[in-house]
């Protein structure tokens, strides 16, 4: 039993020292997972800190049995929230990013996510009800060399596997992704762009024709609700949209729920942001990472190949202003 306590322990302060850590390293991302779980917008510029902060409080006081106590009530109390929160959302057919490691591991929320917090609480609840056990160097201290070496194969043992199983998961991804774009290549530059009409944030129904009027070329730029980078670039493009507005049409394309993209219009004051719910789209014109990008001239006509990054973007928006209308290809990075 004292040991199982240690092990509980420490496996809950490494899973909150790398959710605390994964979202202290990607604010942007963190502050939109918190809109889409609809923390008030007045509580989401100080929670974008204090809840990493709190994550890596509860995973410290764990580690230490005079503390350990406190460490799993804090860890109870913000498993609960967290399972709170998702099942809302999750109840009114929503899925938004769950942002639980940062960009370690971003992915859309879902009943798994509820059940492995689940989990996470019952580990934090037999803490608080078992008690702390002993410290980690007491308890080395009694063992004999023959049990440290078991728990010392035993940890090589869990790192093996979850390294093994993170691995394959990662391998079926690439796969499944790779059979994707096999599946809807990029166009080919030159060929008519594929015709699509989206509503937009603003409540309208917008078609290519519509963004092509008054002899403008079109990029579309494809972002995602709750994407680090995606959320980097918004305020450039912001900055760029008042500027060429007149000459070039930027639009913003964003795969996922309507919320979402009314919530990612809103937080960055956009004005021409569709809604492309299933990424039918975004697939279609051979995209399948974001933020990416793809130059239509006013002719109808696909002008570039997929770009993706902030740097790329940027790019092939100054060579759109310059009649620059055929950039050299730049491959897609998911």
């Amino acid at each position: 039993m004292s040991y199982a306590l240690v092990i509980v322990r420490l496996f809950l302060a490494v899973v909150f020292v790398v959710a605390g850590v994964g979202k202290l390293a990607d604010r942007p991302g963190t502050r939109q997972a918190l809109a889409n779980f609809d923390v008030p917008a007045h509580l989401i510029d100080p929670f974008v800190l204090l809840l990493p902060l709190a994550e890596l409080a509860a995973a410290t006081a764990l580690v230490f049995p005079t503390t350990a106590l406190w460490g799993a009530a804090g860890s109870l109390i913000l498993l609960t929230s967290f399972i709170v929160g998702l099942t809302r959302v999750l109840r009114r057919g929503e899925a938004p990013d769950c942002h639980c490691f940062g960009q370690l591991n971003s992915k859309p929320a879902s009943w798994t996510t509820v059940a492995r917090n689940l989990v996470l609480a019952l580990l934090a609840g037999f803490v608080a009800l078992a008690g702390p056990g002993p410290s980690l160097a007491s308890g080395l201290a009694r063992s004999s060399a023959t049990e440290l070496w078991l728990i010392a194969a035993a940890a090589l043992a869990a790192l093996a596997t979850t390294t093994s199983v993170f691995l394959w998961r990662e391998n079926r991804r690439l796969r499944s992704t790779n059979g994707r774009a096999a599946t809807s290549s990029p166009r080919q530059i030159g060929a008519l762009a594929p015709q699509f009409s989206l509503p937009s944030a603003a409540g309208q129904i917008v078609s290519l024709q519509d963004l092509l009027a008054d002899n403008r070329a079109c990029i579309l730029t494809f972002v995602s609700p709750g994407c680090g980078p995606c959320a980097a670039l918004l305020p450039e493009l912001a900055r760029w949209h008042d500027t060429v507005t007149e000459r070039l049409a930027l639009t913003l394309v964003a795969p996922g729920e309507a919320t979402q993209a009314e919530a990612l219009a809103h937080e960055h004051t956009l004005t021409d942001v569709l809604i492309d719910e299933q990424a039918t789209v975004m697939h279609e014109y051979g995209v399948w990472g974001t933020p990416s990008a793809i130059l239509v001239a006013s002719d109808g006509t696909v002008r570039s190949t997929p770009v993706a990054g902030h740097v790329a973007i940027e790019s092939l928006i100054r060579l759109a202003l310059n009649g620059e209308t055929r950039p050299a290809p730049v491959p897609v990075r998911g």
